[in-house]
């Protein structure tokens, strides 16, 4: 049976960034319950806090294959996303998705991992469910933007571009893509740099 009091004050630990203390507690429950997934589930994400993937990853695939839940899940497949491992990232990013089915992040996570991989086909795929659930997310407006440079359809991209702007004029990222088509697509490099 784990002590719910020593493991609320680690998270505890955590929360107030005392990373070291939180961490020997986590390993003194660990020690007392080998097999406890919550524990795993709780240090994994202390590692990731402190970028320590690989241990992560070591701990998190233990507390997952015990039992999958979606804060385990989700921590797993950062994790990996972390370490450059994309399509395992992508995998565990799709489990996450009955959990929450229309989230923004998973879609968005989904969509940069595929575009690390260059599988721009399956980006596109899920670009276009991203934009069909919420049309006036800027992430998915963004994302959208970024298909079909992908895709080469400059002149759609250019008024997705222009139409993320004047929904989200203070957002730095369709900014950074206008200054990047203005760059790259016309050799533009002033107007580029007033995007930017």
């Amino acid at each position: 049976m784990i002590n719910t009091k020593l493991l609320s004050h680690a998270n505890l630990l955590v929360k107030q960034k005392d990373f070291s203390s939180a961490e020997k507690i986590y390993l003194e429950l660990l020690a007392k319950n080998p097999n406890d997934d919550i524990v795993q589930a709780f240090l994994g994400r202390l590692y990731i806090r402190q970028r320590k993937y690989k241990a992560a990853e070591r701990i998190l695939t233990t507390a997952y294959n015990k039992r999958k839940t979606a804060p385990t899940v989700a921590a797993l497949a950062f994790c990996k996303y972390q370490m450059k491992k994309y399509d395992d990232s992508v995998i565990l990013y799709e489990e996450l998705f009955k959990y929450d089915p229309d989230s923004i992040k998973i879609y968005d996570k989904i969509i940069q991992a595929f575009r690390e991989l260059e599988m721009y086909n399956f980006a596109r795929a899920y670009t276009l469910k991203f934009y069909s659930k919420h049309p006036d997310c800027e992430p998915a407006m963004v994302r959208m933007t970024q298909s079909l440079i992908d895709i080469g359809h400059i002149k759609e991209a250019e008024e997705m571009c222009a139409k993320t702007i004047q929904k989200y004029p203070k957002s730095h990222h369709p900014w950074v893509i206008a200054g990047t088509l203005q760059e790259y697509s016309y050799g533009n490099e002033e107007l580029a740099q007033e995007c930017y």
